[in-house]
Formats: C-alpha cells, sequence, structure tokens
C-alpha cells in the first residue's frame, strides 16, 4: 500500500475479476501469529447483520470489464431498485435449548404482492456462518434482484435460517424446526409457498449435508432440493416415492473433496432411483465464489420448471 496525501489513507491497486470480494482491516496480530489477529469490518462499509451475530467480512463488487477480463459476474453486482429484506422473530420449540425465538431473514422481490403467494427457496448457510453470510459473502440479494429482472426465475421469496445454533443436529432439531415452526410461520405471514409445488431448500457444507437429510426424511414438503458441497456417504437412498415431482440439483467446486465424496456418487444413485436431477461443478473449492454460482445455476435452470 502507498500512502496518499490524505492524512491516515492509503491506497493499492490489485487486479479483480468480476464479483463479490471480501475484506477486512487487520488492526492488530501480537506475535505475528495471525490466529491472534485483531480485525474489524469496514464503519463506512458495515456487512449487513442479524441481532448480535458476527459478519468477518465486508464485500466490495467489481463490475466486468471485457477488456481485462474473462468471466462476466455482473449478477453479483448491487441494483438500485430491487427486492428488500426484513429480518423476523418465529417461536420455535423451547426443547432444543436455543430460546423460544429465533431470528431469520427473508428476501422479497420487487413486486412482492401480499394477495398473491409467489414460491420461496429456503436456503441454508455452511458451519462457522448463520442467517446474515448469504446476504453478505453470498450476494443474495444481488442476485437474485438480476435474476428475477432478466426473466431467468420467477419472482420469489428467499428465507435464510440460522442452523448453526442448533449444532447441525439435523435429525434432532434442524429439520423439526424447519418444518414443525419455520415453515408455518413463514407462510402464514407472509405470501409464499403453501404447497411443495412453491418451495424449494438447498445449502451448502454443513447445510448440504442438512439438505442430503430434506432429500432423504422429509422429501414431500419440497419439490425442488439443492444438495451443494455436502451430503452422505451413502450407497443407497432410502424411498423418497412420497413426492414423485422432486428435482433434485447437485454441485460442488471442482477441486473441492465434496465433488468426488458425494457429487458424482448422488448422481449415480438418484439415477439408479429414476429421480430427475441437475448438475453443475464449477472451477473451484470449497468457497463463496462456487456457492453463489449453484445458487445462481439453481435458480435460473431448475426451480419452478
Amino acid at each position: 500500500m502507498r500512502k496518499t496525501k490524505i492524512e491516515g489513507l492509503f491506497a493499492c491497486k490489485i487486479p479483480l475479476p468480476s464479483g463479490t470480494f471480501n475484506y477486512r482491516f487487520v488492526l492488530d496480530m501480537p506475535d505475528g501469529n495471525p490466529l491472534k489477529m485483531v480485525t474489524v469490518t469496514d464503519p463506512v462499509n458495515p456487512p449487513f447483520t442479524v441481532g448480535d451475530k458476527v459478519q468477518p467480512y465486508s464485500q466490495v463488487y467489481v463490475p466486468f470489464d471485457s477488456q481485462k477480463q474473462v468471466v462476466d459476474r455482473s449478477v453479483e453486482l448491487p441494483v438500485d431498485d430491487g427486492g428488500r429484506l426484513e429480518v423476523f422473530e418465529y417461536e420455535t420449540d423451547p426443547a432444543f435449548g436455543v430460546g423460544e425465538k429465533q431470528k431469520g431473514v427473508i428476501y422479497l422481490p420487487k413486486d412482492y404482492d401480499p394477495e398473491s403467494p409467489c414460491p420461496v427457496l429456503y436456503l441454508s448457510h455452511g458451519g462457522g456462518d448463520n442467517a446474515a453470510s448469504w446476504i453478505n459473502q453470498g450476494s443474495l440479494k444481488n442476485i437474485m434482484d438480476h435474476l428475477i429482472a432478466a426473466g431467468r426465475t420467477e419472482p420469489m421469496a428467499v428465507v435464510l435460517m440460522d442452523n448453526e445454533v442448533f449444532h447441525w443436529d439435523n435429525p434432532g432439531k434442524c429439520i423439526p424446526n424447519l418444518t414443525g415452526y419455520l415453515i408455518p410461520w413463514v407462510e402464514s405471514t407472509y405470501a409464499v409457498g403453501g404447497n411443495p409445488g412453491k418451495r424449494a431448500f438447498a445449502g451448502f457444507s454443513a447445510g448440504g449435508f442438512l439438505a442430503y437429510e430434506v432429500l432423504v426424511s422429509c422429501p414431500e414438503w419440497f419439490n425442488y432440493i439443492g444438495v451443494w458441497s455436502g451430503g452422505k456417504r451413502v450407497n443407497d437412498l432410502p424411498d423418497t416415492g412420497a413426492n414423485r415431482k422432486l428435482q433434485v440439483h447437485i454441485g460442488a467446486g471442482r477441486y473441492d473433496d465434496a465433488f468426488f465424496t458425494f457429487g458424482y456418487k448422488l448422481e449415480d444413485l438418484l439415477h439408479e432411483e429414476g429421480i430427475p436431477f441437475t448438475s453443475y461443478f464449477p472451477d473451484g473449492g470449497h468457497q463463496w465464489s462456487v456457492w453463489r454460482q449453484l445458487l445462481e445455476d439453481f435458480c435460473g435452470r431448475v426451480l419452478w420448471r
């Protein structure tokens, strides 16, 4: 970095591809140990947060320049006149040990009409994240605004929940909370969903394991399920005959261990079961740049078809 003529202001130039990038400020690093780093997000550009849950990075968005870049990720850039985000609070089961209420976030499309129900995607983060992570590192609002404006997907809502609080106890807490508390509250409060044909579920990493559990244990709730960068090491699938309209989206970074461990094996299993599926394995590893692409592909190529 170089010092500018403005007191306390430093600048640097870094060539970047198009899309979303994280940054933060390092205030101190005792003993030169990165594990002891003291960091803050940009106070002028703070991340979106839910309650007291921490978001570790601010984001910057790089536009596409065809003269200097190869891949156009303009779909991740902010839109001036798009949908809106609302933080909500709903009641859950005290027996889960997380209190009587939990918070979530809902994305509502620009032309949301409380008199006309729209489809809804219930979307999970991964391990160590929370309900706000998809908004920040996932550029969810930006991606949805672009896809809907371009007619690549129907106007739809997206519900973001916090599964980290349940310690990823999928069969014991995450799924009972999803089907017994979150979905009923959301669909009685907003004009969204209402039946499996208007519902989807997806998640990545730890959320991908949860998505697989949804596929196995309650496929009758959703016609569309996205299993990304996670799953289970299985040789067969339990009966999913409860929903013969089910469509599955499988994805992971091509250099992610999850691609080899879960991705192509799940393809084989679904093929044997006669369950329709779509796959997308973009270049990349276990990272947000991949999951943003998977969200775009799922919404633009699979949902509500």
